[in-house]
């Protein structure tokens, strides 16, 4: 049976955009929201959806079920599944489908500094882009009403250079920075133009996007997982000018981080467009970052509902900031309106809201 969206959960939706929007425009008035994941079982079909768009749009809007039980905090988005390889694959990259989940990449293609020299900016209409055009078109004739379209998965100058030339990358840094640089121009270049054409595609809203069940302050998010293979200070030196001047140029946006290394994410805050930041919760202490992060940065986080950080908020201890995103894996039901209607109760008393 198609999913259709009532009408209460259409003026919840309402609700819930003003509340995403109230975290960036006047923090001090936020208050934390929450996204309840439920474990299922995996669907080793991803090769197919990769083929179809109707099944892609089938598991997408699958996926929502759960979440308009709970009536948690997640907005009602899909997404077409191509990975992080999008941008990779217009530079050349030959992609891999597996069964079991996202398409990856075979092998990276700049085996030299030499082919780096060589590296020219893709255009637009690639075979990859044109198949996410017409897959976008699809999901867009087919939604029901109330379900939007996610911004498709672009990485980061940093994370599609570590696609393209591999772990050498890390050595280029020291070896010949010059031509490292050069890399990340051509990438942020071809990401600037880039991104405006994906946003087209999807959207006519210039201000905010949806992704990863959220809403947020920008146009697209960049993901800097690779970060945590360099120092803060060749982040600072090489990848934060690039990653500043993206964000100039697409109206800002948000940051996915799942490294370890906690010293670099301080330098992601010297982005001012950074609207958002996301962090693994069970590798980082989400009260030291919130003592660091600037006011307007909204932060999003969390784990299972039995790791210390859920435990922690549940006991009710909670960072003075307010504009949190908090992710919770549950393994059902039961505990998922349980953990919510807990978390909420915790969350109101501690802002006394």
């Amino acid at each position: 049976m198609p999913l259709k969206i009532s009408e209460h959960q259409l003026q919840r939706f309402e609700s819930l955009y003003k509340k995403y929007k109230t975290m960036y425009q006047d923090p001090a008035r936020s208050r934390p929201l929450f996204l309840i994941n439920v474990e299922q079982e995996p669907l080793n079909d991803w090769h197919k959806r990769f083929e179809d768009p109707a099944l892609m749009l089938q598991r997408e809007l699958e996926s929502l079920e759960t979440h308009l039980l709970l009536e948690d905090d997640y907005t009602p988005t899909v997404r077409v599944q191509f990975g992080t390889v999008q941008v990779a694959a217009a530079f050349g990259t030959e992609l891999d489908i597996p069964p079991d989940n996202y398409p990856t990449y075979k092998d990276h293609i700049l085996k030299s500094r030499q082919d780096i020299a060589r590296l020219e900016e893709p255009a637009l209409n690639t075979p990859l882009l044109q198949k996410l055009a017409a897959f976008t078109a699809y999901f867009k004739e087919h939604l029901p009403d109330g379900i939007h379209i996610q911004h498709p998965d672009i990485q980061s100058a940093l994370n599609t250079a570590h696609i393209l030339r591999g772990t050498a990358v890390f050595m280029d840094f020291y070896d010949d920075p010059a031509m490292i640089d050069k890399l990340l121009d051509i990438i942020t270049a071809y990401m600037i133009k880039l991104v405006p054409y994906l946003k087209k595609m999807i959207s006519n809203d210039r201000e905010w996007f949806f992704d990863w069940g959220g809403l947020w302050k920008g146009r697209a998010r960049i993901s800097n997982c690779s970060a945590q293979m360099i120092s803060p200070e060749l982040y600072t030196a090489h990848i934060l000018p690039r990653d500043i001047q993206l964000m100039h140029a697409i109206g800002g946006g948000r940051m996915h981080y799942c490294g370890t290394s906690y010293a670099v994410i301080e330098r992601f805050f010297e982005n001012p467009l950074i609207s958002a930041i996301d962090f693994d919760g069970s590798v980082h202490d989400l009260f030291q970052i919130a003592l660091k992060a600037p006011d307007r940065t909204i932060l999003f986080t969390g784990g299972r509902y039995n790791d210390a950080l859920i435990q922690k908020l549940l006991a009710g201890e909670w960072p003075a900031k307010r504009n949190l995103v908090l992710k919770v894996t549950v393994p059902d039901i039961k505990t998922g309106k349980k953990v919510l209607n807990q978390l909420r109760q915790k969350a109101a008393t501690a802002y006394n809201n």
